[in-house]
């Protein structure tokens, strides 16, 4: 019980450092993936994760730094935000079947409105336009499907597997995947490239835990 305890107390240190830590980053479309991530977790898994929740909004709210990021959150302020929101779908809509191809959307985005070029940004911060744009409505709808198939199967294995360890990890990896999917409503996610290694890795962590639990390799 000692050890439990003293590993419970070290995990929610080492928590509250990473939140404390992904804070100071001013990362906003971060920050509101990791609530809902553990949004999700709390209502499906544990209740008490809304303390996790209310001490992650503490930390960015009692920070000036980062107080005056969040006043910054509107589309009035996010002007390049709003025309790739607003501007985007209609050049996807222009080739939607294939798309315009592979890191495209600075040349073709730029050269049909030259008036909205600012920085010369290289996606529209978001990871379902820019999977969209380049390769398609066929592209989005792999990307989605990959997404609702390791959903599905972590589900279904959660009401199988009777290990606490591995169920603990599968909540997890599901919160993962709410916040990844979230954090790209706001942003390309998949060109933060740390994001997808960790998700991924956790993801793989997964499979291969559940793997042992059922001995598919026999």
């Amino acid at each position: 019980k000692k050890k439990k305890h003293k590993e419970k107390i070290f995990y929610i240190i080492s928590f509250f450092i990473i939140c404390f830590c992904l804070v100071l980053t001013k990362t906003r479309g971060a920050w509101v993936g990791l609530i809902s991530g553990l949004i999700f977790m709390s209502i499906f898994r544990q209740r008490k994760i809304i303390l996790i929740i209310l001490g992650f909004v503490f930390i960015i709210l009692i920070l000036p730094m980062t107080r005056e990021r969040m006043k910054q959150t509107s589309l009035q302020q996010e002007v390049r935000r709003a025309y790739f929101f607003k501007l985007t779908p209609g050049v996807i809509l222009e080739k939607p079947i294939f798309g315009w191809g592979l890191d495209n959307f600075k040349y073709v985005f730029y050269n049909k409105y030259p008036e909205t070029a600012c920085e010369g940004h290289f996606h529209p911060h978001n990871v379902y336009l820019n999977i969209a744009f380049q390769t398609g409505i066929l592209g989005l709808i792999v990307f989605l499907s990959m997404f609702f198939v390791i959903i599905k199967c972590f589900i279904i294995y959660l009401h199988k597997i009777n290990d606490e360890f591995t169920k603990t990890v599968l909540w997890g990896s599901l919160g993962s995947v709410v916040d990844f999917l979230v954090h790209g409503l706001v942003d390309e996610t998949f060109r933060a490239y740390q994001g997808p290694y960790m998700l991924f890795f956790v993801l793989g962590l997964a499979f291969l835990l559940i793997n042992r639990n059922f001995n598919f390799e026999k």
